[in-house]
């Protein structure tokens, strides 16, 4: 776009033909520093992606372990020779698991939605860039509906827990009166 408006004014300072070094230079002063500074913004948005990417592969195994985690805390919650305290604890667990590593996500992920976008506001950038930005805001809203949906279901369970528990000292309590 600077480009462009420069070789415009050139063109018309040519036409204007009173001295056409001179309006081929007022033309293009500042083009080279503005280029080098798009340049680099462009370098240090290409570098911020990359980390993001490295954290979306290490994310990958911490996502996987964070699943074990929350499914053996699940499998201990269904245990019924285990305490229902012990069960609860298990569910509690299993909520801050998923709290940790979706939140990782969600920032990393929110890093390059982010990242993306400052390149495409540089002007730099083609209908697929436009796609792949949309679907990165995408992804991320994805991100959040399946962290709700687990924590929501472990939150289910761990409320029945918390009302079995309940019960259990109301009755202990009138067995005991």
């Amino acid at each position: 776009d600077v480009l462009r408006d420069r070789t415009e004014n050139f063109i018309r300072a040519l036409i204007d033909l009173k001295n056409p070094f001179k309006a081929f230079k007022d033309s293009f002063t500042g083009t080279t520093a503005e280029i080098r500074e798009e340049t680099k913004a462009i370098n240090e948005f290409t570098k911020s992606l990359q980390l993001v990417r490295d954290q979306e592969r290490e994310l990958v195994v911490e996502r996987a372990k964070a699943n074990k985690v929350i499914a053996e805390s699940r499998l201990l919650a269904e245990d019924e020779t285990k305490t229902l305290q012990s069960r609860l604890t298990a569910l509690k667990e299993a909520i801050k698991v998923e709290n940790e590593i979706a939140e990782k996500e969600l920032e990393t992920q929110q890093l390059k939605v982010d990242n993306l976008q400052a390149i495409i506001d540089l002007g730099k950038s083609s209908e697929q860039d436009l796609i792949d930005l949309e679907n990165e805001r995408a992804r991320l809203i994805d991100l959040q509906t399946a962290s709700t949906l687990r924590q929501k279901r472990v939150k289910t369970e761990i409320n029945t827990f918390e009302r079995e528990i309940q019960t259990e000292k109301k009755k202990t309590e009138n067995e005991i009166l």
